[in-house]
């Protein structure tokens, strides 16, 4: 049987970025597409230029994601413009028919996760683990646990899913409450994946179904770890409690003996190294015994010295922070102050935190892992564009966090929201002025710039571009280059799964 070998080395994904850009600067001046031909072009140019079917269908989905998604980011200043419209009728109804265009694009390019995909979540020993049979991780971005706890044959599962961030790839870890069953589980996930931070944006107060997973002071086991509160403060609007998790010592393994079946004492030092090596030839019997027992003495050391090191380096700091502005009834907080506070807390121990915690994920939370979750993770995707590109893109990042967990933000009510914390954000954050932009001529100008941004939003053009993460449209040559350079971003992050 011949076997049949396949060479990585790099030119399929140049061919497939090239095909996509040649193609995307074809549709913006012709509007019209040839993807084979290029194609063919590419291949004559150099072999394995594209080199697999595969790729020549993710070339086609992503040119009919540009053709489709055409919402363009709006600027921060304009955020303002777009909560203002709501007060009238007529400004409202368009605002409203754009939302509903933009959900019927959402549902459209969102993925479908089959039972297959989710195959982990739905085996017999994992099952009773869910809150929502519905609401199972895909096993290619779940994340696996690796401390052995609790009895189940598969410890390695847990009902959490990874999500990208705005710039790096599984950013937050979104997770339900835990179970009585799955506490344990849960910080297994805190201490395997290094979290340093963990968002609950859920108050349940007493309620037996989710039961209470951390206390307020002192040490407490958790399964395989002990769990030591350094702090625990109670603002306004959240809690927050500093934690040290630590693996539980296992027990105490034997000293070693020596041939009597005594225990070995430890070595105090080089002068007792000295003494034992210090033997005379013609004497074996005691030589053999004298180096034994060094032997003895040199491997105890040796294992407790390692374990110490081993513990110490075991050791996670992390934080946990719980809202208590937000009651189980409202989809949306009461305060979105308080929602700013509890982001501005987080991003804030993030730059802080011990470990390199800018490649660490953050584990955010609510009572079934779906509700609330996609405001919390939006509002970080969207401040993360503002502080680097001065605009915001909510279509953009509901369609990222959607990928690996489709339930992801309602958009009836939380996708509206999103909006208002982004305005919110803007509003409190002073150093944005700076990039406002800044018209020669007020009057009718300012009022023509938003209506060509409200056409612009609600206009299908055949030509204009879409993204995944940092793709931006052509609205003008000035901004050209740059969203050349984000949209070679996007390409090569979606060719890197293939």
């Amino acid at each position: 049987m011949k076997r049949e070998f396949k060479v990585v080395n790099g030119a399929g994904r140049s061919g497939a970025f090239l095909a996509l850009d040649a193609n995307l600067e074809l549709m913006k001046k012709t509007g019209q597409l040839d993807v084979f031909e290029y194609a063919k072009t590419l291949v004559n140019a150099r072999s394995h230029l594209i080199d697999s079917v595969d790729q020549y269908m993710f070339i086609y989905d992503a040119l009919a994601e540009a053709v489709l998604c055409n919402v363009a980011p709006i600027a921060m200043c304009e955020l303002k413009d777009r909560s203002t419209m709501y007060k009238a009728k007529k400004d409202r109804q368009q605002i409203e028919s754009q939302d509903n265009h933009e959900n019927k694009l959402l549902l459209t390019l969102t993925p479908t996760l089959r039972i297959g995909d989710c195959a982990g979540g739905h085996r017999l020993e994992n099952r009773g683990k869910n809150r929502d049979v519905m609401v199972v991780p895909p096993d290619h971005a779940r994340p696996y646990l690796q401390t052995l706890h609790g009895e189940s044959k598969d410890y390695t599962y847990i009902n959490a899913v990874e999500v990208d961030g705005f710039t790096r790839k599984s950013e937050f870890i979104v997770t339900e409450w835990p179970k009585q069953a799955t506490i344990d589980s849960f910080w297994t996930l805190i201490y395997d994946h290094s979290c340093h931070t963990v968002v609950n944006l859920s108050n349940q107060g007493n309620n037996k179904q989710f039961p209470t997973f951390i206390h307020n002071k002192g040490k407490h086991n958790y399964g395989p770890f002990i769990v030591e509160v350094l702090n625990y403060h109670q603002y306004p609007q959240m809690t927050s409690h500093m934690v040290k998790v630590m693996k539980r010592p296992h027990q105490a393994i034997p000293r070693p003996a020596d041939l009597k079946g005594k225990p070995v004492s430890k070595l105090k030092g080089m002068s007792d190294i000295k003494r034992l090596m210090n033997v005379r030839k013609n004497k074996s019997e005691e030589t053999s015994k004298q180096i034994e027992k060094l032997t003895f003495m040199i491997s105890d050391i040796m294992s407790s010295g390692q374990s110490q090191q081993q513990m110490e380096a075991e050791v996670r700091i992390c934080c946990v922070i719980q809202v208590r502005m937000w009651p189980i009834e409202h989809k949306v907080p009461l305060s979105t102050t308080g929602l700013i506070d509890v982001i501005k807390m987080a991003r804030s121990w993030r730059k802080r935190a011990p470990d390199r915690p800018e490649t660490k994920p953050t584990i955010v939370m609510s009572h079934n892992g779906v509700s609330r979750c996609g405001i919390y993770i939006g509002a970080n995707i969207c401040i993360d564009q503002m502080d680097m590109d001065h605009e915001v893109d909510v279509f953009h990042a509901v369609k990222l966090m959607r990928i690996n967990r489709p339930q992801l933000i309602d958009m009836k009510d939380e996708y509206k929201y999103l909006y208002d914390v982004m305005l919110h954000w803007y509003m409190t954050n002073p150093e944005y002025r700076q990039f406002d932009k800044e018209d020669p001529i007020r009057g009718g100008e300012e009022s023509a710039h938003s209506s060509r941004h409200a056409s612009n939003r609600n206009s299908l053009k055949f030509g204009s571009r879409g993204s995944s993460v940092r793709e931006r449209s052509l609205r003008d040559s000035r901004k050209e280059n740059n969203s050349h350079g984000n949209h070679s971003n996007n390409i090569l992050s979606r060719l890197s799964n293939r």
